[in-house]
């Protein structure tokens, strides 16, 4: 008689090296095309300075996870690249285990894998800039994870690092609290996901999430102006409550778009690909997915918020190539072609994370990249003492001149950053001749009591990187505190 229990897929681990070679050769490539780091990197060398509780209008668990590396190793955009491979490597691994939990076999999970790259925001955008983002699409899925887990094994061990993972996910970026909600409402609406919250280890998991989440918070109470900074980008107006909502359901499109296109290659009636998924789990994906939009929709509705962008769904909906995987019922056939077209599309991305730098003048576009940073800061530095602090009128200028003026001290506006109390030489870095971007002028006006009309302004000008036709000019001067 032959043994009906379904034997255990082994874990991919072929592939996920695989997969971790991809993230790690994009980051080198992008590196090596140019020394500039990219928005979000820049300010993430501009805050690793010291340890606080928060620094801006993002919280702080990126920030202090680039401090512990720094520490180690020392900072530079080559660690900070290291880290972004590590952690979309990480992404995906907890998919793969998400998959295990649910009962994946082996095609289902390589399915998986190659759904993510179907997805814009992860596979271009993610490897492009982004840091915040790339890290609670990590906590969330974990969260997502350690709930599977915890229901199918509901010890005092699971309760625990429930907690943890949620206490991490709410101090790595506020939209988490959206997840978090939809998977709260999920584990009601589910039976037997419910019991889980008359167990007492419940008690634990919330209780290792507050101790972990609620130090930052309390800062947060006292530092609401930082906090929402960029309430601007909701675009939150009065009038109908409704009128967001077209926008949010659009974006949730676009976010899966071209995923669900392409998926439908997997549609088919093969025998070749059984289904394993329990209806309980199968239950609790598809209300979590319909808790999500339900969560973003009266979200929207209740800020009155007009504007949703695609890429806020990225912590929200990175569980979709589970679904994808669930669905298909591909022939051999169609799962090469799916294969073919995820290749292509994956090494298309590579070649254009480093074209829109390399090829910028072919191509009469320009990406942050392209702007001499370091080598504008690097002349600078060849001409002066090493100061003793650095002035900078933005997290762009800021974050690349700390990775030239590595030991320096170095301030920006809008941020938290501990008060200059040092004495000395300050070098003031303008991008504009009259420094006045993002206020920098009154900034050091009523922080630091400098007129900056009464400065003696250095100019220098340097071609960006791979163009001819395109230059940028600093203004800088040196002056005594």
């Amino acid at each position: 008689m032959m043994n009906s229990v379904r034997p255990e897929t082994p874990y991919p681990s072929k592939l996920l090296i695989i997969v971790f070679v991809y993230f790690t050769l994009n980051m080198l490539a992008q590196y090596l095309a140019s020394p500039t780091a990219d928005l979000d990197q820049a300010e993430q060398l501009l805050l690793a300075q010291y340890f606080q509780l928060g620094y801006s209008e993002q919280p702080p668990l990126y920030t202090w996870l680039v401090l512990s590396v720094f520490a180690l190793t020392g900072q530079s955009l080559a660690v900070l690249l290291a880290i972004k491979a590590l952690l979309l490597t990480g992404v995906v691994a907890t998919l793969l285990a998400l998959g295990k939990r649910l009962g994946f076999g082996s095609q289902q999970l390589l399915i998986v894998v190659l759904s993510v790259v179907f997805i814009p925001q992860i596979i271009w955008e993610s490897q492009r800039d982004l840091t915040h983002s790339v890290l609670v699409t990590l906590m969330a899925a974990m969260t997502l994870l350690q709930v599977i887990r915890t229901q199918q094994l509901a010890n005092l061990l699971n309760f625990a690092l429930l907690g943890v993972v949620v206490g991490l996910g709410l101090i790595t970026k506020y939209n988490f609290t959206i997840f978090l909600s939809a998977i709260i409402l999920t584990v009601l609406c589910v039976g037997e996901y419910r019991r889980m919250i008359i167990k007492p280890g419940l008690l634990l998991s919330i209780a290792v999430a507050s101790a972990i989440a609620l130090p930052h918070f309390l800062w947060a109470i006292n530092h609401v102006d930082i906090v929402l900074g960029n309430v601007h980008k909701l675009k939150i107006e009065g009038g109908n409550p409704f009128q967001g909502l077209p926008k949010a359901l659009l974006s949730a499109l676009a976010y899966l778009s071209p995923l669900w296109l392409i998926a439908l290659i997997l549609l088919g009636k093969s025998a070749y690909y059984q289904k394993h998924v329990r209806d309980t789990d199968q239950r609790f994906l598809l209300c979590l997915l319909l808790m999500v939009l339900a969560v973003v929709m009266v979200f929207s509705m209740v800020t009155g918020t007009q504007k949703i962008k695609d890429r806020w769904y990225q912590p929200l909906l990175f569980f979709i190539p589970l679904w994808v995987a669930i669905l298909a019922r591909p022939t051999p056939r169609r799962l090469n072609i799916y294969a073919g077209f995820a290749i292509f599309f994956a090494l298309l991305v590579s070649f254009a994370l480093t074209a829109r730098t390399v090829l910028t003048d072919q191509f009469n576009h320009r990406s942050r990249p392209n702007m001499p940073y370091i080598t504008a800061i690097k002349a600078i530095s060849a001409e002066i003492a090493v100061p003793d602090v650095i002035l900078a009128d933005g997290k762009l200028l800021a974050g690349n001149a700390r990775a030239v003026f590595k030991q320096t001290y170095t301030l920006a506006p809008n941020y938290a950053i501990k008060p200059l109390s040092t004495s000395g030489t300050a070098l003031v870095l303008c991008e504009t001749e009259d420094c006045s971007r993002d206020n920098f002028k009154k900034w050091l006006m009523d922080k630091y009591n400098i007129d900056v009309n009464a400065l003696t302004m250095n100019a220098r000008e340097y071609p960006f990187y791979y163009s001819e036709q395109h230059s940028k000019t600093f203004y800088w001067a040196v002056i005594s505190l």
